[in-house]
């Protein structure tokens, strides 16, 4: 299975990230808020596993959290509480979960953290997301068909219903976390009874860098917290990132032939980069980096080159054989990184 680039297109844990500058909101009148004595400190970084750790760690370090808030892929209540207790346990997780999964569990065993929770509860019919996120799975299956096929118009109707349906998902997932956040002290001293007696509840949330600025701006404009202390680093999205980022905040986005091929191309270098154990946050840069060098037309050509001279062609990085020009190892893609100074980490 290829690895994907965002925790609810198939990861099931969240991962872990950077820290870095700070961000205080405090509003008026705390006292007589839903969430009042809640101090909340915000995280959003890379999906990756070692390179995750040290950032996640020290904003642990500074906020010292009573809990930590993490995004689980959107799962129903009793998955959610079978991670939470996980998490908050000692023991061993088990095998065959993403890699920052393990890097959470680690930190917070080394910080002794016991308490955690999921903010992405589900909270609507499950069935109906469950659908929804099936058909993006098969039309992005569908659209890699085509695109090794030498089919490039087919590809780029197939991912660009690909991306509507991904955005509807994510924007459920949004609201679902949002309408958690409102009552969030509420929902914590409940899952945690012993913080009720705690005159501030300092709660640190870790989710991926997609979500920061929609959750953040809800949390200073509307969470009706304490504070809200911002510990994320400088970071770079990806085009489909920015794509999700952008509709969750209700932004206008391109869908046009050019931009969706620019996706696909990004898709391409980006299943590459990880192919060859490329750190998530760097293939990211290096896939949107070349990836906004080419049109629809240029797309067109790299299709149907593939289709001609890789007939057996199955998975999106197979495009990479007929780019000549893109670094075809680890260390080539690192070096082109480091050259144009876009190492992220």
């Amino acid at each position: 299975m290829i690895e994907k680039r965002g925790i609810t297109r198939r990861n099931v844990l969240a991962g872990l990230g950077a820290t870095a500058g700070l961000a205080l909101f405090a509003p008026h009148g705390s006292n007589e808020l839903k969430n009042g004595s809640i101090k909340l400190g915000l995280d959003f970084g890379s999906h990756d596993g070692t390179t995750s750790a040290a950032g996640f760690g020290a904003a642990i370090s500074k906020f010292k959290p009573h809990v930590v808030c993490y995004e689980s892929g959107f799962t129903s209540e009793e998955d959610a509480r079978a991670f939470d207790n996980a998490f908050s346990s000692s023991r061993q997780l088990p095998q065959g979960l993403p890699p920052f999964a393990y890097t959470f569990h680690s930190e917070l065993k080394r910080h002794n953290i016991t308490r955690t929770y999921a903010l992405d509860r589900l909270t609507r019919d499950q069935s109906k997301l469950s659908i929804l996120l099936d058909e993006e799975k098969e039309r992005e299956k569908a659209a890699v068909v085509a695109m090794c096929k030498g089919k490039p118009e087919e590809a780029i109707v197939h991912y660009r219903k690909m991306l509507s349906l991904s955005v509807k998902y994510q924007r459920a997932r949004d609201a679902s976390t949002k309408a958690i956040l409102q009552t969030l002290r509420t929902r914590l001293i409940a899952h945690y009874p012993e913080l009720k007696t705690e005159p501030e509840i300092r709660v640190l949330v870790r989710y991926g860098v997609m979500h920061h600025g929609s959750l953040k701006e809800f949390a200073q404009r509307e969470g009706e917290f304490k504070s809200v202390v911002d510990y994320t680093a400088p970071y770079s999205l990806s085009l489909y990132e920015e794509v999700q980022s952008d509709a969750i905040r209700g932004k206008r986005i391109s869908a046009d032939d050019d931009a969706v091929a620019k996706h696909l191309v990004e898709f391409a270098l980006w299943d590459h980069a990880l192919s060859l154990g490329v750190s998530h946050s760097n293939s990211g840069t290096f896939a949107k980096t070349f990836a906004r060098r080419f049109d629809f037309e240029q797309f067109k050509v790299l299709s149907k080159r593939m289709a001609s001279l890789l007939p057996g062609a199955s998975r999106p990085s197979h495009l990479v054989k007929v780019m000549p020009e893109v670094p075809d190892t680890r260390e080539r893609i690192y070096d082109f990184l480091q050259q144009h100074k876009l190492l992220v980490d």
